[in-house]
């Protein structure tokens, strides 16, 4: 975790700081993942890539609850306040990188309908 703390101070090392943390193979922490999708946001509309490629990583080790965890952070930051141009876009997160898994976790289905629920947007 010591790792993720530098991004306080410099978010947008965010794909230096997850280059290094798949290099040394580390057990990745909710709290570190939800940093990293922090940092993430000083990238503008490319942060969102860039999250997401660090939700998907299938050569990392999440603990147990990460990505879950995780997926409610990303959402969140979809709907935060990004100017148009930077906008992040929850509909892919939910249909492409929700699995059946992660759909089984309480906190993610009340992600989803924190999105869905804000009065002008429907997954139906």
């Amino acid at each position: 975790e010591l790792l993720v703390e530098r991004l306080g101070e410099e978010p947008e090392t965010v794909a230096e700081v997850w280059d290094e943390i798949r290099e040394q193979n580390l057990e990745v922490t909710a709290a570190m993942l939800t940093q990293l999708l922090h940092a993430c946001t000083s990238l503008g509309s490319d942060g969102f890539h860039t999250a997401v490629d660090i939700i998907e990583a299938e050569e990392c080790t999440f603990q147990l609850g990460a990505r879950q965890s995780g997926l409610c952070s990303l959402l969140q930051l979809c709907t935060g306040p990004m100017g148009e141009d930077e906008a992040w876009d929850a509909d892919v997160v939910v249909n492409y990188h929700v699995n059946d898994e992660d759909r089984e976790h309480p906190n993610v289905i009340a992600a989803i309908g924190a999105v869905y629920c804000a009065g002008t947007r429907s997954p139906f």
